[in-house]
This record gives structure tokens, sequence and C-alpha cells, in this order.
């Protein structure tokens, strides 16, 4: 019995010769539109924002390169740090918790790296296969050890930053780009996420050379949109949410190019929707051959709509519906799609398998000072409002974003769901900072205090405030990686952290029952045990073990009698009812209670 008991497991600058002065006002050239092979009119674009709104921020060391290495630098140094800060925690074993993704995709990717590279025998993917695939590539280069994978993890998410700089060079300016690099680099929840083995780190790296590519089809048009398509095909290998983006994009190509020859717009959503098609289709291929069946990447998508979007849905994460699914027609559907489309700009970053909050309470670089989600909406706003009179140039990747925000709030509102838009709002929340810049310069404190409070006021309005900000079964996670830790004591207190917030949940108390035995308290133990009786009264090895414990560690047979004859009504041809059956004949010969 003490072996068991231990085998718990249990779950540019603008465009003026270098060196002269930009002079505030500046406007666009009168010049005449060129005619893009993108399908669309290219306005002078790197005049980005004409009238005396245009921003002026200098950055000395113009240079790109050096730009790069520094936004590189400091996203490198924060994640190296978190990653070492957090490596010898308990609370990184989250990642190995029976049930997760994270779980699920290790366990997918060393049957990879074993030789299992098409999934024979699995059926059609259920769920989207690029993070096991790049997890199996790691564990073949670097064997099964998942530290690897972290740090791999921090040199993408870096590259993630650099990427954001050159997204936001090419949209606004060098300065620009390099404030929104810094953002990146200095994100909390993309940090964190470093150090997870779950797909959004991956995610957010291909979403940025998605977007990357796609701001340079727009700017030079031809083979760019074939490369364009491509990159978000990869991201939606990873996040099969992109597979919603293409119409977006070709719809803004579309009207991008009203007044351009059909010929060219044809020719430039063509080559996008065939560099989308040329990486997706290996597998659609596969899970057509060996899943036999069409999945075009994943099967998933059906039952988490309907998980989603049934009567009794909640609008954040998700639980198991037991209500039908909304009809798309009825008010009801489209009320819950107008709330979650609200609460998506929200600042609380709901949590799903991982809680950013409880892992923040445990680290000292996640209590930084670091770029939140609920200060970067409010700042991205007042940039995209700022930045409307260049709606049309940068129609492609605002579409992009659309798309993507809508295929979101048509599922579950996570806080990992939203950081592939991330990188999309950062440049504009760059903008804003050098909008308030050059107007606090110029001491024009009248015009800056609107748009002030209005940033204050959002940031007041999406800021998580007063409620737990960790749940229960975070606590319950945390506890079971602690007792698998082989640290009993604190185990118990994070469970009964959980069992406070979550009384009828099953097994909370037999699981804490059986780590007290192990802690030689048998009568809090039986206590447990007999908590999870009125919750679970059909589990027979509740049962069992409250019997062998009156029996053998607190003196109490006629409970014993009585809770192993439960136990054999229960489970009478169970795997251990010979063992209770020879439990109740030792307590009667001895004289104890029952027949």
């Amino acid at each position: 019995m003490q072996r068991e008991e231990r085998e718990l497991n249990v779950p540019r600058l603008f465009a003026v010769e270098r060196g002269r002065r930009v002079i505030q006002g500046l406007t666009a050239p009168k010049s005449p539109p060129s005619e893009s092979p993108a399908g669309g009119t290219d306005r002078s674009p790197r005049f980005i924002f004409a009238g005396d709104a245009s921003p002026v921020l200098r950055v000395p060391w113009a240079s790109p390169t050096l730009h790069a290495v520094i936004v590189f630098a400091i996203a490198f140094l924060i994640r190296l740090l978190f990653l070492a800060e957090m490596a010898p925690h308990p609370l990184l074993d989250i990642n190995l918790v029976r049930g997760t993704d994270m779980e699920h995709y290790i366990q997918w990717g060393r049957r990879i790296a074993e030789g299992d590279w098409l999934g024979r025998g699995e059926g059609a993917f259920y769920q989207a296969p690029g993070f096991p695939y790049f997890l199996g590539l790691m564990f073949s280069v670097f064997g099964p050890a998942l530290l690897p994978v972290m740090v791999a993890q921090v040199v993408l998410g870096s590259l993630s930053a650099v990427l954001v700089y050159w997204i936001g060079r090419l949209l606004f300016t060098p300065a620009i780009g390099l404030v929104a690099g810094l953002m990146a680099a200095t994100y909390s929840l993309l940090v964190f996420f470093g150090v997870i083995l779950h797909s959004t780190t991956l995610e957010v790296f291909l979403t940025c050379l998605a977007l990357l590519t796609l701001v340079q089809a727009s700017r030079r048009g031809g083979g760019w949109w074939l490369w364009a398509g491509g990159t978000m095909a990869l991201a939606a290998l990873v996040r099969p949410n992109f597979l919603v983006v293409p119409p977006f994009v070709i719809a803004a190509i579309l009207l991008r190019g009203r007044g351009q020859p059909a010929r060219s717009l044809v020719k430039a959503a063509g080559l996008f929707l065939a560099g989308f098609v040329l990486v997706i289709a290996p597998v659609t291929v596969r899970n057509l051959v060996i899943g036999k069946a069409f999945v075009i990447l994943s099967s998933s998508g059906p039952e988490t709509f309907r998980i989603a979007n049934s009567y009794d849905s909640p609008p954040l994460n998700f639980r198991y519906p037991t209500l039908p699914q909304m009809p798309l027609t009825s008010w009801a559907f489209w009320r819950h799609q107008i709330v979650k489309g609200i609460l998506f700009w929200w600042g609380f970053e709901v949590p799903q398998n991982v809680n950013y909050y409880l892992f923040r309470t445990m680290s000292r670089v996640l209590q930084w000072p670091l770029v939140a989600y609920w200060v970067m909406v409010p700042l991205a706003a007042v940039g995209l409002v700022a930045a409307r009179d260049r709606w049309r140039e940068m129609l492609p990747v605002l579409l992009f974003g659309l798309g993507y925000y809508l295929s979101v709030v048509a599922f579950h509102i996570v806080g990992r769901f939203r950081l592939p838009l991330v990188p999309l709002l950062l440049p504009f929340a760059a903008y804003a900072v050098a909008l308030a810049w050059r107007v606090a310069r110029d001491r024009q404190w009248v015009r800056m205090a609107p748009g002030v409070m209005g940033v204050l006021t959002l940031m007041l309005l999406v800021r998580p405030w007063g409620f737990p900000l960790i749940y229960p079964v975070d606590h319950a996670n945390y506890g079971y990686i602690l007792a698998n830790r082989g640290d009993l004591a604190d185990a118990l207190r994070e469970l009964d952290f959980a069992v406070s917030g979550l009384p009828e949940h099953p097994n909370l108390n037999y699981d804490m029952g059986r780590m007290l035995i192990i802690l030689n308290r048998p009568v809090e133990a039986l206590t447990r045990f007999e908590r999870e009786m009125q919750i679970s009264p059909r589990n027979p090895e509740v049962f069992r073990r409250a019997g062998l414990v009156a029996a053998r560690r607190v003196g109490d047979p006629a409970r014993a009698v009585r809770y192993l004859e439960q136990y054999l009504g229960l489970a009478p041809d169970g795997p251990r009812a010979e063992e209770g059956r020879g439990e109740l004949a030792a307590i009667r010969a001895r004289g104890g209670a029952g027949r």
C-alpha cells in the first residue's frame, strides 16, 4: 500500500535627405499615383502621415542593423533571465501535467522524433500540426530534453521583436519601428510564453513573418504576394484561425486597387492564394491519404465552435456545454459574438492550460514594469485613429488584423489567442507614443490633454480590476506538481486553496487524503475521503481506501466494515476486491464490527 500511495502522478523616417530638418506640417507630395502590380495605388509610401499630425521622433545611430541588434539583445536578455529564473522552479512542470495541450504536444513531438513523421494510424490531424513538428525536429536534433526547446523559443521570441521593428519601420519610420520593437521585446505575455511549450511563441514569430511579407507585398507587389501567402499559411499550420484570413487580404487587394487593370489585381490575388495553398496542400493531402478524411488542416474546428457557441457557453475561455449550439440566425448567437467582440479588448489575460498571473507571483522578471495588453490597446487605438489618412495604403494589413480578430471572436476569448494580433497593434501603439512625444516637445499642452485623457480613460476601462486573477484549478495543478516532486505539505496547501474554490470538484479531496496518508495523518485523511464520498458516491476506490485507513490507521473497525462493504457493493469484481474481502474477514476475526 505504501508503494501504491506514492504513485500520485495525478493529473523611413520621412523620405527626405539625411540630415535635412523635418519641418512641422510636412505634407505628402502631389505626385501622381503609381500603378502597382499588387493592384492598388502606391501613394508615396515613404511619406507616411500627411498633415500636421506627422510625429517627429529622432533616434541616434540610425543604422537599421544596429537598431535590430539592440531590439534583439534586450528581448533576448529579458527572456533568458526569465528562463534562468523559472528553469529550476516546480511550476515549470506545468508543461508535463497530463491533459494539458503542452503535454499532448510534447508526446506528439516525441512520436515524430521517433520516426512517425506522417502520423500513421492517427486519422486526420485533430489539432494544428505545426508546433508538434517543430518539437519533433527539436527532439530529433537535441534529444528529448525540454530545455533546448525553451532556449529555441527564447530565440524565436527575440527574433519576433526584431520583425516587429521592421514592420513598424516599413509602415512608419525607423524611430517608430524602434519603439515598436522595444515594446515587443518587453511585452509581458510574449516573455511569459517563452518557457511554456505551447504553440504561442511559434505562432507569434510566424505571424510577424507573415505581416512583414504582407507589408513588402503591399509596397512592392509582384512575387512578394506569393511569399505573403506562403508565410500566412505557415502561421495557419500553427494557429488554424489564419485559414479565415486570406479572403480578407484578397478583398484588400481588390479594394486598394480600384481603378487599376483587373489583370494586375487578379494576378496579385492569385499569387497570394497560390502561396497559401501550396503550403497548406501537403497537410490536406496527408489527411486525405492517411487520415481517410478531407480535412484542410485540423478537424477540431466544428467541435470547438460548438463548445464556444452553445447556449451555456461562457464568453471568456470555455467549458464543455450541456445545452445545444445556438443557431447562426438567432439573436442569442449574435449577442454572444458582440459580447465576445468587446471582451477581446479587455486587459485580463484569460488563462487556458497555464495562468500568467500565477507565474507572476513567483517571478521577479514578470513583476518588472513590462508592457501589458491593457497599456498597448489604448495606445494602438489612438495610433489607428491618427493613421486614418493612410487607410488605403495599409488596407492589406488592416484587413489581415480584422480577419484574425473575427476568427478569434467566433471561437474562444483566451489571452494567448490574442497574441498573434499584437505584432500588428504595436507599431500603431508606437506611433501614438511618437505623436505624444512631438506634441509634448512643442509644448502644445492644450492639444495634448484630450489625447492623454482619452488614453488614460481607456486604460482604466480595459485594465482588470478587483477580482481574483488566479483560479482554483491553477492551485490544483500546482498542487499536483508539488506532490509529484515529493513536496506534499506545500501540495496540500495548494489543493486546499483549490477545494475552497471548487468544493464539489471530484478527486481533490480523494487525492488530498492519499497525501495525508503518506504524511502519517490518517484521521485527516479519513475526513477527506468521507468528503469525497459525498461528491463521488459511485467511486469505489474512495470507499476502499477509507475502509483500509479506518481499519489499519485509525482503529475504527465499524467504519472500516461499513466502507469496505460499500466498496464491494460498487465493485464486487474489481481488481482489489479480494483484498477488500480479506480485510473484512480479518476485522471480523479480531472481533470487529459486522456480521
